[in-house]
């Protein structure tokens, strides 16, 4: 087999990879298509064409790149839109089992092929492919494609909804909880004379802690800033509470309102940042 494709022109590998992963696309089952999900996309993205959309990110500008296309422009626009599909589906399986810069080249494919207009005609999906490419950005130290991501996102959010923008907003918290650790690691031995000294109080952990307070100032929770730490294990405690009493008043179902759900990740992000 090896001798077979070595034999093949270099110009025809991509087009004859395309061919195997569009029939392996149209003829597997679904389950089994799971399955191979890394085999067929990757056959896929072969087709570079296919990919020639422009990434929006810091490291690329902002002019579309136009490339010769084998495929008709009507056919085009639907294989994109399952490669999109396809990629996210690769990005969300590979960052489940921590192949993190696998997961990020998959997302990066997705949002490659999206159309241009795909905030409006696609919101719930852009939304999850843009959320999901903001975490891997920050679990790949990619600093600044999480910030181009992250602000597409907080960008194009419909509205004031803010369950849309949590996800983002979570990664925002951990992103600024890692920079003001990695700040402190620097200045250990300042800050250890300062602790020493009596002159030091909690301030490294404020900011950080002030987009998570502003989460819940944002969701209606309204408290005052000074004695912040026990504030905050007080109102955790509150929470925890009604959801026990919510959970013991439905049978032992577990909550599945999004938005207590959200303040609850809020508030225990804030609790392992404090």
């Amino acid at each position: 087999l090896e001798a077979a494709f070595a034999a093949i022109p270099k110009e025809q590998r991509a087009e004859l990879m395309f061919r195997i992963g569009s029939c392996l696309l149209t003829e597997l089952p679904p389950d089994e298509l799971n399955r191979s999900i890394f085999i067929v996309t990757n056959l896929l993205n072969m087709k570079r064409e296919l990919l020639s959309s422009k990434l929006i990110s810091s490291s690329t500008s902002m002019q579309q790149q136009q490339q010769p296309s084998s495929v008709p422009q009507h056919e085009l626009h639907i294989i994109r839109s399952k490669l999109a599909i396809l990629n996210y589906e690769a990005g969300k399986k590979a960052l489940h089992v921590s192949a993190i810069r696998a997961a990020s080249m998959y997302f990066k494919n997705a949002i490659r092929c999206l159309p241009k207009n795909h905030w409006k005609q696609q919101y719930k999906f852009s939304l999850d492919l843009y959320s999901s490419a903001t975490e891997c950005a920050y679990k790949n130290h990619l600093h600044s494609d999480q910030s181009v991501f992250s602000g597409r996102v907080l960008g194009q959010c419909n509205g004031d909804n803010l369950l849309d923008k949590i996800r983002v907003y979570h990664v925002l918290m951990d992103s600024d909880h890692r920079d003001n650790n990695s700040t402190n690691t620097t200045n250990q031995q300042q800050s250890k004379q300062k602790q020493q000294s009596g002159s030091i109080s909690s301030t490294e952990s404020m900011i950080p802690m002030e987009r998570g307070l502003n989460i819940l100032q944002q969701f209606g929770i309204e408290f005052p800033k000074h004695k912040l730490l026990r504030k905050i294990y007080k109102l955790h405690g509150i929470y925890k509470l009604r959801r026990s009493l919510m959970t013991l008043s439905t049978n032992f179902k577990t909550t599945t309102d999004p938005k207590e759900i959200a303040i609850t990740k809020t508030i225990t992000k804030l609790i392992s940042i404090s």
